[in-house]
């Protein structure tokens, strides 16, 4: 019995998977390629969603078993079965209603302080507020850093592990090198010393000025002569002689954050083109066989496994030896969707000769990532023009 063209899924699904996926690429290239007003940013930031979302519920509709014989998993994936069957996924946890807030002083580590809303039940961070604007906030509650909800802990410690079992069964022999961006950084800092911005400073140089916001509405403010940050307001009645205190410099932080800028550009750059040569590199020693990856997924490793060699017979047998798409003599298997990779239904799978098989994924290849072509559709040739019809 060759493959059952009429009884696929596939046909219905792929015309409509097509459909949202070019709704979802171009609702995401407009979004983040062209300028947008924040009303139009909105909408395609709902087109995209929607579009994800429709792609998400086609796969849940259209979803069929995999095989339960002659399965084969990879290192990689043998090792994520493995942590899943012994810990479960938490869900995800429901977004915080922030119902139980308190206005309260945060503390960084470079000893600058935020007037800030913090949510009593996830401890994120809400809204900032103008120091001027809350009355003796020096003596607001602290803010707390170790409020988290249990949901929340469970649930980043599991992804933590999950992400810890993936590291250890690639393993240092199933990497290819990357570029050592801290080694970058000490080097290029050495070279070029980056501007004191007003998050680095101690602010250890540090002065009582006078910071107009309005004709009759003013504050002393303790600033940083040496990034201009604003540390913190004084209470007047603690000050004498006012009126000899000099103007807060709204220049210096200004004059801070555009070093600090330009450092970063030229950073970024240099940065970019180290990249380049190291990843060129690599390409060479790759291809010279100076430097292997031993590939420990299961789309990496499943084609040399005995599971694969039995599958593929069992559907070559399945299609009579016979190219469902021209008829010739079938030489390979192709794979119509990867979903099931190492466990694949039957229907995932279709006998084609080498030649139809190269032409199906070029012509998959030109239209796009992730478009695939229909079982009816590998039938009817139409991935073949006219000049190499045979």
């Amino acid at each position: 019995m060759p493959y059952p063209f009429s009884d696929s899924p596939f046909e219905e699904y792929f015309l409509e998977l097509r459909k949202f996926r070019k709704l979802e690429r171009d609702s995401y290239r407009t979004l983040y390629y062209t300028g947008l007003s924040i009303e139009a940013r909105t909408t395609w930031a709902k087109r995209l969603r929607n579009a994800s979302d429709n792609i998400k519920n086609l796969k849940v509709m259209y979803e069929i078993p995999a095989r339960t014989f002659d399965i084969y998993l990879g290192k990689i994936d043998y090792a994520l079965s493995s942590f899943v069957a012994e810990f479960p996924q938490p869900e995800l946890p429901p977004p915080c209603s922030h119902k139980s807030t308190e206005i309260r002083l945060r503390t960084y580590s470079n000893s600058s302080t935020h007037v800030v809303t913090q949510c009593l039940i996830c401890g994120s961070s809400i809204k900032d507020h103008r120091k001027c604007s809350i009355d003796n906030y020096e003596q607001l509650p602290k803010f707390e850093e170790n409020i988290r909800r249990e949901q929340d802990v469970k649930y980043k410690k599991w992804w933590r592990l999950r992400d810890q079992v993936i590291e250890k069964a690639i393993g240092d022999d199933g990497r290819y090198p990357q570029f050592n961006h801290e080694e970058f950084s000490i080097i290029y800092e050495k070279k070029h010393p980056k501007p004191i911005s007003s998050t680095d400073c101690k602010h250890l140089n540090n002065h009582l000025t006078i910071r107009k916001y309005s004709e009759n509405n003013t504050a002393i403010v303790q600033q940083c002569r040496s990034c201009g940050k604003h540390i913190k307001n004084i209470s007047k009645k603690n000050i004498r002689d006012l009126e000899y205190l000099p103007e807060f410099d709204e220049s210096i932080e200004k004059s801070t954050e555009n070093d600090v800028s330009l450092w970063y550009e030229k950073y970024s750059t240099e940065v970019r083109k180290s990249k380049e040569i190291f990843h060129s590199e690599i390409v060479k020693k790759i291809s010279t066989g100076e430097i292997n990856r031993v590939d420990k997924s299961t789309f990496g490793t499943y084609y040399t496994s005995k599971e694969w060699k039995k599958t593929r017979n069992r559907i070559l047998i399945r299609d009579d030896m016979t190219c469902q798409a021209c008829g010739n003599l079938a030489e390979t298997v192709h794979h119509l969707i990867y979903d099931r990779i190492g466990r694949e239904n039957d229907l995932d799978l279709i006998s084609l000769c080498n030649h139809c098989h190269a032409e199906v994924h070029t012509y998959q290849d030109m239209n796009g990532i992730g478009y695939r072509l229909t079982p009816k559709e590998i039938e009817a040739l139409i991935f073949k023009t006219k000049e190499n019809y045979t």
